[in-house]
């Protein structure tokens, strides 16, 4: 009552000080009007019970919200030692990853050289098979292009001796 006007503690109808509370229409009343036909059936009780009750709800609700935020904090804190957790577990892992390719990394390089040395050896006998092959192509070049120097030595000759000569090579 102590936040109401003066105005608003009269009833307009009877100009008595209200000081009963109707729960149904939520309104003030004074004791007259509670009586009256029009509230008679509904619960009342004096303003300060009404307001000592919703100071109870409220308090409740309040208790209830204040559990709910500890509640909220706790699982906010669970939440970042979670992360914490997880972060200092992805550190670790890649600290892992890096230490056992650190340590790969020394046979890489050393099975690199071994590759590369079979290749090298490999090219060579490849290499070595060309170049026989080429001395040999060479080879047969050369005996082909005397032969061809000889054919055409021997087409400069008269024909008695070409006959002759190409008898002989048949023959042979």
């Amino acid at each position: 009552m102590k936040d109401l006007t003066s105005e608003e503690q009269k009833c307009v109808t009877h100009e008595d000080t209200k000081r009963i509370f109707c729960a149904e229409n939520r309104l003030f009343l004074c004791e007259l009007c509670s009586n009256s036909h029009e509230y008679r059936g509904h619960r009342h009780c004096p303003i300060e019970a009404a307001a000592e009750d919703q100071m109870d709800r409220l308090l409740k609700q309040m208790a209830s919200l204040w559990e709910k935020v500890q509640e909220n904090q706790e699982n906010l804190e669970a939440e970042n030692r979670m992360k914490t957790l997880w972060t200092d577990y992805l550190t670790f892992w890649e600290e892992m990853i890096r230490t056992e390719y650190r340590k790969l990394h020394p046979l890489l390089c050393e099975e690199e050289e071994k590759h590369i040395e079979s290749m090298r050896n490999e090219g060579q006998c490849v290499l070595e098979k060309l170049r026989t092959s080429e001395a040999m192509m060479m080879q047969k070049s050369k005996e082909l292009r005397e032969m061809y120097q000889e054919l055409m030595a021997m087409f400069q000759e008269p024909y008695v001796v070409l006959l002759q000569r190409l008898e002989d090579m048949f023959r042979s």
